[in-house]
């Protein structure tokens, strides 16, 4: 374990200081992101750590694709939303503090389940990240997920047709991980294309489901210049809807949450594991 853990350590700092120098973390999530990356891989499986990388290098790739494509609405979502700002330790324990929680399980109990279990995870932070990363270059307005009506761009609740599809495609780049994995182990079967899909419908719930706590029960604040925020900067800012403790971090925690242990239960319902 000892080894694992020294492995651990010096491939995240190798990453996490890459990121932190491109401005992608600051220096609480640079701290957090190589203890995170320490612990994943020395006390999960290998893979776990694959799962993490699939998901933090795509976001870094798209967020950088996204920022050159359309420097325009980055600059906006950066002014009246916070999003692309550099990831705090909050944000990193948010996608990434149930697949520690995983790996401390795998820890004692070894299984292809606990591994689709860390796939499932995973897949439900990449979804999300995809959804809002790509969904921002949607030429359509997001429209509420509940409601159905116009909303303004870089809000909870809102989603896209670009942004759905990116949601998608974002749970089915971990689930294909996944499923190579298990088939290169013990063979492609019904099972492993079994659990391609319920990882990938898994991920795209997860997505869709953090929209609908976003939309409910995120908070949201209006300026004294009429703009709609999620993230209060002033005392003059109106709180719109939701609880002020209720932000985006502890969305994207609750809805890998409801993925984990929703899917799981399939799993093992369906007799897959």
């Amino acid at each position: 374990m000892m080894i694992d853990l020294l492995i651990g350590f010096f491939i995240s700092c190798a990453v996490a200081f890459v990121a932190y120098l491109k401005h992608n973390l600051d220096k609480s999530g640079l701290i957090a992101s190589i203890i995170l990356g320490t612990l994943v891989y020395g006390l999960g499986h290998w893979i776990f750590y694959v799962f993490m990388m699939f998901f933090f290098m795509s976001s870094l790739v798209i967020r950088k694709l996204v920022t050159v494509t359309n420097p325009v609405a980055h600059q906006a979502l950066m002014h009246n939303h916070h999003k692309h700002e550099a990831r705090t330790w909050i944000q990193v324990f948010a996608n990434g503090g149930i697949l520690l929680v995983i790996s401390v399980i795998y820890l004692f109990w070894p299984s292809d389940f606990v591994i689709t279990v860390a796939a499932l995870s995973m897949a439900a932070a990449t979804s999300d990240t995809w959804a809002s990363e790509i969904g921002i270059l949607s030429h359509n307005k997001p429209v509420s997920i509940l409601k159905h009506e116009p909303m303004e761009t870089g809000l909870s609740g809102g989603v896209t047709s670009l942004g759905l599809w990116a949601s998608l495609f974002g749970s089915a780049l971990i689930a294909l991980v996944l499923a190579l994995y298990l088939g290169l182990s013990s063979g492609f079967d019904l099972k492993v294309l079994s659990l391609f899909g319920l990882c990938t419908l898994g991920g795209f719930s997860g997505s869709l489901f953090d929209s609908i706590l976003g939309e409910l029960f995120q908070a949201k604040y209006k300026t004294t210049s009429m703009e709609i925020i999620e993230i209060s900067t002033a005392e003059e800012d109106v709180l719109l809807q939701g609880w002020h403790w209720f932000d985006n971090n502890l969305v994207n925690f609750l809805s890998n949450v409801f993925v984990v242990c929703t899917f799981s239960a399939v799993v093992i319902l369906l007799g897959l594991m």
